[in-house]
């Protein structure tokens, strides 16, 4: 795989990342999971995940720069 291919993938994630974020309760963000009856502990579950990801990422991207 070279630089471009992996790249563009990571293009199109971040994509799809930034779709489900704005389309979240119509893109309304509540402070509490009351008011907008989601879990928070499960979306903090999901955003630890994302961060994980996005660690490895930056990672790789650093090695593609270097």
């Amino acid at each position: 795989m070279d630089n471009q291919t992996a790249l563009d993938a990571l293009a199109l994630q971040h994509q799809r990342l930034t779709d489900m974020l704005r389309s979240a309760d119509s893109g309304i963000w509540w402070s509490s999971d009351a008011a907008a009856g989601l879990n928070a502990e499960k979306i903090k579950a999901q955003a630890d995940m994302i961060g994980a990801a996005l660690d490895e990422l930056e990672s790789l991207i650093k090695k593609i720069n270097a």
